[in-house]
């Protein structure tokens, strides 16, 4: 995404931009959460509600990692089980 950030910045509507940092969604590692907070922070990757939205992205993340954290074993026992 950061390497082509620029071109598909062009291709959506304006109102858009600040969605962008949701498209790391997928990516929920919180490693991750670190490199879209710098890469955001520049200015030219920043429109309007960039901030909010990668507040949002960065709360969902953690919310994930810390499922993972309690439920993540027992989940992965759970879908290799022989049945």
């Amino acid at each position: 995404m950061t390497a082509h950030y620029d071109r598909a910045r062009g291709a959506d509507p304006r109102r858009l931009h600040g969605v962008h940092a949701a498209l790391r969604r997928g990516l929920l590692q919180s490693d991750r959460v670190a490199t879209a907070k710098t890469f955001f922070a520049e200015p030219k990757h920043a429109p309007p509600g960039t901030s909010t939205e990668l507040s949002r992205v960065a709360e969902a993340v953690g919310d994930c990692v810390g499922l993972d954290a309690r439920e993540g074993e027992a989940v992965r026992r759970y879908i290799t089980a022989d049945r």
